[in-house]
């Protein structure tokens, strides 16, 4: 497993980039929302349809929630982008006894208020239109084992 490793610099590069490549790709973006509660951490599970998926849970990040970011990607895929390592990307391989690791590092950063953690439970990037949705089953062993609100 690898685990996220920020950075001031790290941060500061995946900012630029998401922000970047958002304002390339759309018109505008609009966020809109009330900040969310100081007191507890965050756990988004946003279906993955698409490239931009993580880039838009980032900039919701910085507007609304405020949190140290994390989003598990798959082992291969973040080993072709060390990078986002550095801005709060950590492992999972799938199919495999090392997803556990993954999985207890992921309850591990939902214990601090301050924290945000990003997953996509499809496991794959699929239309909005597949019905109904399948979740890899690492998410049911997350919310079993959560042990306070998020």
């Amino acid at each position: 497993m690898i685990k996220a490793n920020h950075t001031f610099l790290g941060k500061q590069v995946c900012s630029f980039y998401a922000g970047y490549k958002l304002e390339q790709a759309f018109r505008t973006i609009e966020i809109r929302g009330d900040q969310a509660d100081l007191q507890l951490p965050v756990l988004i599970l946003a279906n993955h349809f698409s490239k931009w998926d993580g880039f838009i849970q980032y900039r919701i990040n910085r507007i609304l929630y405020r949190r140290k970011f994390h989003v598990m990607m798959l082992e291969e895929q973040l080993l072709k982008h060390p990078i986002l390592r550095k801005g709060g990307a950590f492992s999972v391989r799938k199919n495999s006894r090392e997803s556990l690791e993954s999985l207890r590092y992921t309850l591990g950063l939902l214990r601090n208020r301050n924290n945000l953690v990003l997953l996509f439970p499809q496991g794959k990037i699929e239309t909005l239109y597949t019905e109904p949705y399948r979740f890899q089953s690492g998410i049911s062993y997350l919310l079993k084992r959560l042990e306070k609100p998020v």
